[in-house]
């Protein structure tokens, strides 16, 4: 009888070690839903990054670099952004442009690169592997949001300071009508929206008879 007891208890006993075993042997990776999740607020960059942190503890070095390529080409892509939301500041479009860029972007990145790994780590562990703490990579995102508000804030102002106007839409154009100069001493026109008359000048409507 005690010798089945001591059996079933070294039995539970090396169950429960192997099983401990086997965990301590994954390693702890980004949950890549949530790094998927987080990339459509803090861009591609966010989730690129993290992912190249996930593959190279899974020892995939291929997808390693596919994801710092990522990286990179987000990042010049980001720096292209900025310098079009500043030249072309006054053109409807642009109001929706970070939006556009943010949803483009992300996108390509899953198809080509985000959702394999979550496929992958799904097939591989499931969801039995000890998770990384995402807090601080949110904050170090939240960082670089701010650093993109100073750098596009910064470049224009650049271009201001540098004598540059953005040119007027076409839409404000035909709305609002223009106004065409020339400068003295220059022989080139400058274009210009025109400037609504202030309430106290405007002239008084007349009713048709």
């Amino acid at each position: 009888m005690f010798s089945i007891l001591f059996l079933s208890e070294h039995h539970r006993v090396s169950s429960t070690m192997s099983r401990q075993s086997s965990q301590s042997a994954r390693p702890e990776l980004y949950d890549p839903k949530l790094v998927a999740l987080f990339a459509i607020l803090f861009t591609p960059i966010f989730g690129a990054q993290l992912q190249a942190l996930n593959w190279a503890r899974l020892g995939e070095e291929g997808q390693v670099r596919a994801s710092r390529f990522w990286v990179r080409a987000c990042f010049w892509l980001l720096l292209v952004f900025i310098l079009m939301q500043a030249v072309f500041q006054n053109e409807p479009l642009m109001r929706f442009g970070g939006i556009y860029f943010l949803t483009v972007t992300w996108a390509c990145w899953m198809v080509t690169c985000g959702y394999r790994q979550i496929t992958y780590v799904k097939k591989l562990y499931g969801n039995d592997y000890p998770k990384a703490k995402i807090g601080r990579p949110i904050l170090i995102g939240a960082g670089g949001w701010v650093i993109y508000s100073m750098v596009a804030v910064t470049f224009g102002m650049a271009l201001v300071l540098f004598g540059y106007e953005p040119p007027v839409s076409a839409t404000a154009a035909s709305s609002e009508g223009v106004t065409i100069r020339v400068p003295e001493g220059s022989d080139k026109a400058i274009v210009e929206p025109l400037r609504p008359l202030p309430e106290s000048i405007q002239p008084a409507a007349t009713d048709k008879p």
